[in-house]
């Protein structure tokens, strides 16, 4: 969305607060609406800024963005349009909770003598667009400080042509990544050189009738969708095929020919990479779920013409999971990036 003069991506509405504008991944209603059965930890987590970013251009050497994280502690991480960009003593700069941070943007002269043909890939961001992308934590953008100069918002032609929208759970949200920006739902983004809308949520993809026609409406632009979405509605069976097949049936009507990919269950504590219903390291309730979960994801992704990626082409090394034997380390985003993307540019 543009919001007076940068844009506000993979933003769906704001607030104004005392202390600031608050930035909402979903729209205000839809959040107050989470949660299946007892599982409401959605209302919270829906409100998490993950993967939001604030871009602008400026024809000045510097501009100051100020921010505040309401809740925990939290962090960003600055682009040049591709490029990795170093403020206020870092590439990562932490928002402390409770205070107003102001990041200062200076731009490098041999950065900006450098031959632009260099700084940008075919489909890739110009690097004249300043991206502040939020790692996480509830945030409100307090300022923008642009010392006199003119600020815009990027042009189209400035940005990735293609946008991929990513749905699920606590991997794609971006859980364990050391930084949000090498979670591998951006680094498929990344990989694929397209706009990365994350709509992960972790502990709490519980595919709400709400999620579905907010996919489905023209208030969110997207040229792909990518589902982790089974794997939190584990022993909700009744819930989770109705819940995803009303978010198949409503983006479907909406966007009849939307490519759909749709991810089966990983290996985990509970299976084990193998045949397409993996064999069991023990049997447990969980290791039934997803099962069934799986035969959800199939039987729907038949009916409404989605493309399957098993779990396990994703990660085929049981250790790049942490010690959780759930969650991914970093070296597992990168594994699960690098290959959907290849099964993506395959498909």
């Amino acid at each position: 969305m543009i919001y007076k003069n940068v844009k506000l991506h993979n933003v769906a509405e704001v607030k104004e607060s005392e202390t600031g504008t608050r930035l909402y991944r979903f729209p205000i209603d839809a959040c107050r609406k989470m949660g299946v059965r007892d599982r409401m930890h959605g209302r919270e987590v829906a409100l998490q800024a993950s993967g939001c970013e604030i871009r602008f251009v400026t024809p000045g050497d510097r501009a100051m963005v100020t921010l505040t994280s309401l809740m925990s502690d939290t962090h960003v991480v600055i682009y040049r349009g591709d490029f990795g960009y170093y403020s206020n003593d870092g590439y990562s700069v932490r928002l402390p909770k409770g205070q107003a941070t102001a990041l200062m943007l200076n731009k490098s002269p041999a950065f900006e003598k450098m031959d632009r043909a260099y700084l940008r890939k075919p489909s890739g961001f110009s690097p004249d667009v300043w991206r502040i992308m939020i790692g996480g934590g509830i945030v409100t953008l307090n300022e923008i400080e642009d010392f006199g100069y003119d600020l815009r918002s990027p042009r189209s032609d400035e940005e990735p042509e293609k946008t991929l929208l990513v749905y699920g759970t606590s991997i794609t949200h971006g859980a364990c990544a050391t930084a949000h920006s090498i979670c591998y739902a951006q680094l498929l983004g990344r990989f694929l050189n397209v706009n990365l809308l994350n709509k992960g949520m972790g502990g709490s993809c519980m595919n709400e009738p709400e999620v579905a026609e907010y996919f489905a409406s023209d208030a969110i632009h997207y040229d792909a969708l990518y589902l982790e979405n089974a794997l939190n509605m584990s022993g909700l069976d009744e819930e989770m095929e109705r819940n995803i097949g009303y978010l198949l049936k409503c983006v479907r009507a909406a966007r009849p020919n939307l490519p759909i990919y749709m991810l089966t269950c990983f290996p985990n504590s509970t299976v084990v990479a193998g045949e397409v219903a993996f064999p069991a390291i023990k049997t447990t309730d969980a290791t039934v779920e997803n099962i069934r979960g799986d035969q959800v994801t199939y039987k729907l992704a038949k009916r409404y013409g989605c493309k399957i990626i098993e779990g396990f082409e994703m990660l085929p090394d049981f250790t790049a999971t942490t010690h959780d034997m759930v969650h991914l380390s970093d070296y597992g985003h990168i594994m699960a990036a690098t290959n959907i993307a290849a099964k993506i540019g395959k498909i």
